[in-house]
């Protein structure tokens, strides 16, 4: 089916989003802030995002006409987002950064574990001395992220952000 034929098939007075409608909007809202979320992080990368770790990297192979069409398409996309929350009443989705951190500290702290002698050893033996080299750093990353996990906890539920300072 044609994207703008489609598009242009119902005009939003027509939709009667009744009490039933709850859970279509519900999904269609979903499914839209899941979208939004990544245009935001096509953004980054059209605007010359390359995060940089220790063992990760991120490699921006975009070239400037590329990033200039990303931004355009993001663009468009949201222009039609902007319209379809006008028209059917949808709500932005709010990630706090507090919660997103607690969540990936929870995450890894298990994989984390896994990486000391015992739990190791369900891979097998492993080479001499390795079991004792992990432990001790495994177990500093392990304290960092449970820091980490005490810092974010005191922000989790917070509405709003704290005064800067």
């Amino acid at each position: 089916m044609d994207r703008d034929r489609a598009r242009k098939r119902c005009e939003p007075s027509q939709i009667a989003l009744g009490r039933g409608a709850n859970n279509h909007v519900r999904a269609v809202n979903t499914t839209l802030a899941l979208l939004d979320e990544q245009l935001c992080a096509f953004l980054r990368w059209a605007q010359g995002r390359q995060a940089t770790g220790v063992l990760f990297r991120e490699r921006n192979n975009l070239s400037a006409a590329a990033r200039g069409h990303i931004r355009h398409e993001v663009e468009a996309m949201r222009h039609i987002l902007r319209e379809m929350r006008q028209s059917l009443g949808l709500s932005p989705s709010v990630q706090d950064a507090a919660d997103a951190i607690w969540s990936w500290c929870w995450t890894l702290l298990e994989p984390l574990q896994e990486l000391t002698g015992k739990r190791l050893r369900r891979y097998g033996d492993p080479p001499p001395g390795l079991a004792g080299y992990l432990e001790p750093r495994v177990m500093a990353l392990c304290d960092h992220l449970e820091r980490i996990l005490n810092i974010t906890s005191e922000a989790r539920g917070r509405e709003e952000e704290p005064p800067a300072g």
